[in-house]
This record gives structure tokens, sequence and C-alpha cells, in this order.
């Protein structure tokens, strides 16, 4: 049955047959179905009325003479609606379904809808009248709002929310909207890269769509005032330029991943690609009872440009050959993203022990890293020129054969284990290696000749090779050689060259 809770307001709370509806007001609940009296399929509207219905309606409506009906449905109605005149109200997206109306004068008001509805779905009741108030149009092609041919009004405040803002095309008037009309246009792309800025004059509005680059109204927390902070001290970063021709949040998001300033693993790739020559460094040496040396290197890749110069001494004790290492590197890294340096010095040192044709070699350093980087974000802080290590070490087996009295085929197989550290970022790793070498020498009139090469792989993909020419002046107690050496791995391949004097005692 129905209660009325005040005058010409009715309320069905339970399922009723009805043969009308009477009152300025009938509300409908949800889960409550009306069904037309039995043995007839008409509910009479016995005067002008609202109509809301959140439940089922079972028959046809039929007003009279010249009665309206305002029907505001989130429910169903399965007959028809006869009236002269029909407004169907939308209060959300809910109450956006089609009525089967019969009628000479209908139209739709969109009122209060502030969660949205959508267009496909205003379009879709059939009206040629439509007015908005106070409300969100929520539009997935704007070119179906161009191409709306209907008769639309305006009061109050309304928004069109465009979902794809790549179907804006800018410069051109939005249709339907006169130059007074009251209207807020907003891109509700996910990536909210984009943004909608309107130009108004007499003749209306029109669309420009812009990219987004204030990056503080895209991120809502700390990165937003450090992209606005480095925006204002250096406009031209690399890695903002990057950032404002990403086309999407993916691509974005990439930029930010791919900067040093938010992966602070990066720093140290240019540490890793010298790392990769200091891990061949003595397999090609000739073994002396001791010497002190200075070997200048020079490293380059298509992202890291290194110089520095090693400092070492090496002899025998015991049937082992120990060679100590100590360096200073000067490096830059830059790529489409990242421009930084820094200072790279520490030391290392090398072990031999041969066993008639098999001789095992272990090798064991740390480097320091001073690096020169700066505005980098660690844990929403910003810190400048941050400090790092890589520790390195390995093993390897090495079995030569005498192919003749000068010349040396020597195959070998090993392990290398390599830390990284820097702020927040640490990383292991651990690969298997092997190759071969070939090493000749011979001593003409007091001077020793030596030429050497080898080449290998890692477990992990990665190719090297490093290739000497050198003599030593048994005389005068010198030696001289060049070293060229390249190293391949997934990033990129590296090349470097270095010049080693030693005296000998």
């Amino acid at each position: 049955m129905h209660a009325g809770f005040a005058e010409e307001v009715v309320v069905w709370s339970e399922d009723a047959s009805v043969s009308s509806f009477v009152g300025s007001y009938n509300r409908i609940l949800n889960g409550v179905v009306l069904t037309a009296t039995s043995g007839n399929s008409d509910i009479n509207v016995n005067g002008s009325m609202t109509i809301e219905n959140h439940g089922e309606i079972r028959g046809n409506l039929v007003a009279e003479s010249d009665n309206w009906i305002w029907i505001n449905n989130t429910g169903n109605v399965s007959g028809t609606i006869n009236a002269q005149h029909i407004i169907q109200l939308v209060t959300s997206g809910d109450g956006a379904k089609r009525l089967n109306v019969n009628t000479g004068d209908f139209a739709v008001k969109v009122d209060g809808a502030m969660d949205g509805v959508n267009l496909a779905d205003i379009r879709n009741l059939g009206s040629d009248s439509v007015e908005f108030n106070m409300s969100v149009i929520v539009i997935d092609d704007f070119a179906e709002w161009q191409r709306w041919d209907a008769n639309v009004s305006w009061l109050g405040a309304n928004t069109l929310r465009i979902n794809n803002s790549n179907t804006v095309e800018s410069g051109k008037y939005v249709r339907h909207v006169a130059g007074g009309t009251v209207l807020n246009v907003v891109a509700a792309d996910e990536d909210s890269l984009y943004r909608i800025d309107s130009v108004r004059d007499e003749n209306g509005m029109m669309l420009n769509v812009v990219r987004e680059t204030d990056y503080q109204r895209i991120f809502n927390d700390n990165r937003g005032v450090f992209f606005g902070n480095l925006r204002a001290s250096n406009p031209n970063d690399k890695m903002l330029l990057a950032m404002d021709n990403a086309g999407s949040m993916d691509e974005l998001q990439n930029v930010i991943n791919s900067s040093y300033r938010f992966n602070s693993g990066i720093l140290m790739r240019p540490i890793k690609t010298n790392l990769q020559f200091s891990m061949l460094n003595g397999f090609l040496d000739t073994n002396n009872a001791f010497a002190i040396g200075v070997e200048p290197e020079f490293i380059t890749s298509k992202d890291t440009h290194s110089a520095g110069a090693r400092l070492y001494a090496n002899g025998g004790h015991d049937g082992y050959d120990i060679k100590v290492n100590l360096h200073l590197d000067k490096f830059e890294y830059e790529d489409d993203i990242n421009v930084f340096g820094g200072l790279s010095y520490g030391g290392n040192v090398n072990v031999k022990k041969k066993m008639e044709d098999i001789s095992v070699v272990g090798r064991l350093g740390l480097d320091l890293i001073s690096f020169d980087a700066d505005n980098v974000y660690n844990n929403n802080d910003v810190k400048n020129n941050p400090f790092g290590y890589a520790l390195y070490g390995g093993i390897d087996g090495i079995h030569d054969f005498n192919v003749f009295d000068d010349l040396t085929i020597a195959p070998f197989v090993g392990m290398v284990f390599q830390r990284f550290n820097v702020m927040d970022f640490s990383e292991n790793d651990v690969s298997l290696r092997g190759g071969g070498m070939l090493k000749y020498n011979f001593v003409v009139d007091g001077i020793k000749y030596e030429y050497g090469g080898l080449i290998g792989v890692m477990t992990n993909g990665d190719l090297f090779a490093d290739f000497k020419i050198g003599f030593d002046s048994l005389t005068d107690n010198a030696g001289l050689s060049i070293n060229v050496g390249a190293y391949n791995d997934e990033r990129s391949m590296a090349y470097r060259a270095s010049i080693n004097a030693k005296m000998l005692f």
C-alpha cells in the first residue's frame, strides 16, 4: 500500500495494484513493484505531477488533457508514457534511462547531476530539447558533442568533463555554448598530462588542448615541488625536457625511472663500465720478480667517458705473484636524460699462483666514488653529490699450452662478483666467465717483445676482449706496453686504451 507523508506527496513503499496516480508527487521506493489493476494495462495520471521511480512500474502511464508529467526514473517502466507534455528529470547517471514516450512535447532536464551523466546516455533518451542545470556532462569523444543536433539550454554553472582530451580539436567553437554561458571544461584523462584551456568571446567558447608541464598539478606529493624547484633553477634540465615530451603517463613514468634523480642505481652505470675492465687486469701481464709502473688509461662508450691512471707494484714471493694497484679516475656520464660525473678512487690486489702449466689468479678490490650529481630525490628529501662504493673480486683458472717455446695458448674459466652501493641502491652481481688467451714473446738484442690477446664471454651474455703490444728492455730495466680492450654488455660497447710504463728490478 502507500502512505502520504504530506499533502499531495504519495510514497509507495510496498507492491500494489494501481489504477491511477494522484497528488502532485509520487515516489516509488527501490524494490517496489506497481502493477496496473487487473484487466487493465493503464495507470491514469490524474493531474500534472512528478513521478520519482526507483522501483518498477508495470503498465502504461496515461495523462489526460493538458497534464504534464515530470518523471525521474532510476528504476524500470515497462509500458508507454502517454501525455501531451513530458519532461524526464535526470539527477544522476543512474537516471539516464530511455523511456517509451508518446507525446508531441518531450524534453530532458539534467538537474544537479554532479556525479556526472554520460553524453551518450543523454542522447539515447531521444529528446531534441535538453536543459542542463548545475550538472557534470561526461564526454568520451568530444566530436560526438560537436555533432549533436539538439536544442541545448543552460542554467547555473555546469561542467563538461572530457575523458579523452585527444578528441578535442583546438581552435574550434564549442557547439551549443553562447557567449554568456557559465561552463567549465576539464580534461579527465587518467594520465592528467593535458589540460584544456578555454577562450571566450561574444560568439561563444573555443577550446585549446595544452600539454601540462606544471608537474605540481600532476603529482600530489613532494615530487611536484621537486620538479617545480628544478625547473626554476635549471629549466633546460634533460630530464625535464624528456618529461615534457612524454605523450602519456606511462612514458612520463619511464622517463622518471630512467633518471638518476629518482633511480640512484643509474649513478653506478659508469662505475660498472670501468670495473668491467679492471676485472681483466693481470691476464696478459708478464711475471716479473719486481716492478713498479704507472698506467694512464682512457675508457669510452656511447654514454661514459673516463680518464685516469693506475699506480702499481708487483713482485713474487714463495711461488706467488702479487700485484697491488692504486687508481684514480675522473668519469662523466651523459645519455638522453642524465648528465653527471664524479671521481672514483681505490685499489685492488691480484694474486697469481702458478703450478706447472696451471695458474690460479685471484683478485679483490674496493672503489670509493664521489659523485658530482645534484638534486637526487631520496625518501622525500633532496640530496646532492652522494657517496658510494663498489666491492669486486673473482678467481680464474688458466691452463697454458705451449705450442712453441715462444707461443702459448691459454684457455681460462672463472667467477667474478661485484657489489654496488649508493644511497638507497644496493646490488650484488655474480657471474661465471670463460675464454682463451694467445701470448707470444721473444727476446732479440736484449729487448723482450710481447704480444697478447684474449677473448671471453660471461654467463650474463657479456663479451670482452683485450689486446697488448709491448717490450721490455732487459738492459735498461724498463718496459712499455699498449693495451686496447673492448667490453660489450646489454647497454653498449665500451672501449679502453692504456699505456703501461714500468721499471724492472
